[in-house]
């Protein structure tokens, strides 16, 4: 077993830093990280979903969208079956057309998710329209806006 500076057990206590009587917790024991003694945040799973909502998915093709970042629809003619899987605390999840030339691009929710708890079906007809969208609970995506005129409905 390790010791801090201050001669606590690393482990045991967590790991601190400081000088001695005015020692700072920088880690718990369990694995939580500190700043200036606060913890940052329980879930490590979240700040990989905020790192997660930087990056962005170009689709043509039917399948499967991210769950976080952006899509961006770039197909030109309609897509009938992109599906979008539950969310995750901390998702944040833009999905925009940028080129249609015809038919619609329809997204459905995985089994038992929705968009706005009654809806698991967004249906978009024109280029420009978006939806962006926030984590609610593990069955339920928060519409923040709608751009345009998306159309839902419960397929």
């Amino acid at each position: 077993m390790g010791y801090s500076e201050t001669s606590k057990p690393v482990g045991k206590d967590g790991m601190f830093v400081g000088e001695k009587g005015a020692e700072v917790r920088i880690a718990s024991a369990a694995g939580g990280l500190f700043q200036k003694g606060v913890e940052i945040t329980p879930l490590a799973a979240k700040i990989n979903t905020l790192l997660a909502s930087q990056d962005v998915q170009e689709i043509s093709a039917n399948g499967a969208c991210n769950t976080g970042g952006f899509v961006q629809v770039v197909g030109g003619t309609g897509l009938a079956s992109l599906t979008l899987a539950a969310p995750s605390p901390g998702t944040y999840l833009e999905i925009t057309v940028a080129s249609l030339s015809s038919g619609t691009v329809v997204v459905t929710c995985a089994s038992g998710v929705t968009f706005d708890g009654t809806n698991n079906t967004a249906t978009f007809n024109a280029a420009l329209e978006a939806l962006r969208l926030a984590y609610t609970s593990a069955t339920q995506w928060e519409i923040i806006e709608n751009v345009g005129a998306v159309a839902l409905s419960d397929v």
